[in-house]
């Protein structure tokens, strides 16, 4: 399976743990925004694929986990809590990251402003506690 979209279904409660089974490992995209998922099966939460979008739920607790060639990555409107973890550099071909309307908190990473040219989309809007100091981080 390539790709997978269970989006806009009225889906509730937690992510079921086979959908973060190692087995899925032919996955590529995972697509379950606009739902009323709450949180996670298993912690941490370690996300197999390349494209993921959580946005639109009430997802609760820390960031999961994407692989490092993650290239899409949209998990807004949730109610995910936490810093913005350092992993998060590591990340070379990241397209899109969106972790908008959450509860984040903390220092951005120093590496949001020296991202790979691949970023075109850096969207944390509405993290009112996430704490930045702009011109270190875009020149």
């Amino acid at each position: 399976m390539v790709i997978l979209d269970l989006s806009t279904n009225r889906i509730h409660g937690k992510i079921l743990k086979w959908l973060l089974d190692p087995s899925m490992q032919y996955l590529n995209a995972l697509n379950l925004s606009h739902n009323l998922l709450t949180r996670f099966d298993q912690h941490p939460v370690v996300l197999l694929g390349k494209t993921f979008d959580f946005s639109s739920n009430n997802l609760q607790g820390p960031l999961p986990v994407p692989p490092p060639e993650t290239i899409l990555y949209l998990v807004s409107n949730n109610s995910l809590i936490g810093e913005i973890p350092s992993w998060i550099c590591n990340f070379n071909t990241l397209k899109n990251l969106v972790l908008s309307h959450n509860s984040l908190s903390g220092l951005l990473p120093q590496c949001l402003g020296n991202f790979s040219d691949e970023l075109s989309v850096l969207d944390l809007q509405g993290n009112e506690q996430l704490l930045w100091d702009h011109p270190k981080y875009f020149h």
